[in-house]
């Protein structure tokens, strides 16, 4: 897709809205491995070889591990201090 790698672009908008759904369910502890092994599955029937889709899978897992440790972050150094007592169910200050 971005990458360079082969493959039907429809496969990556079909398979991504399913796994994210599969991830959801309780089968796995966060969701891990499901996600991946099912990104995986997707992008090999959309014509991509298993390691441009494994690839793929992993990276597009960092990346939102990354955007929640962003976001996380942000909502901790807020001047108002409205990321403390939210985590704890306490009102901010």
């Amino acid at each position: 897709v971005g990458m360079g790698a082969p493959g039907k672009l429809a496969y990556f908008f079909l398979t991504l809205p399913v796994v994210s759904f599969v991830i959801k369910l309780p089968i796995s502890i966060g969701g891990l491995g499901i996600g991946e092994g099912g990104l995986v599955v997707g992008f090999i029937q959309g014509g991509m070889a298993y390691e441009e889709a494994l690839a793929l899978a992993l990276v597009l897992s960092f990346l939102s591990l990354a955007v929640a440790l962003a976001g996380g972050g942000v909502a901790l150094l807020r001047p108002d201090g409205a990321g403390k007592g939210a985590a704890a169910g306490l009102p901010a200050r």
